[in-house]
């Protein structure tokens, strides 16, 4: 089995940006978070083989951390090598 990459987009409340990055920065199944422009505030690249085990560590995030306002998963569909 291989593992999934996905990207999450994630908008943040405002003045909590940095407080839900540096959670994400802590999760082992988080490759990468960045901070960007435009309508979310970061992008993040997990690995995980299981889409529902990213969302339940994300809806865990939510209710522990509060601050985040939406999150949408990007499974990537096709991949060029």
């Amino acid at each position: 089995m291989t593992d999934e990459k996905t990207f999450l987009l994630i908008e943040t409340a405002v003045g909590c940006k940095e407080e839900v990055w540096d959670a994400l920065t802590q999760c082992p199944h988080v490759s990468s978070a960045d901070w960007v422009t435009g309508p979310y505030d970061i992008v993040a690249v997990v690995k995980q083989e299981d889409a529902q085990a990213i969302r339940q560590r994300l809806s865990g995030l939510a209710l522990a951390r509060g601050g985040l306002i939406r999150i949408v998963t990007c499974p990537i569909a096709r991949q060029a090598t």
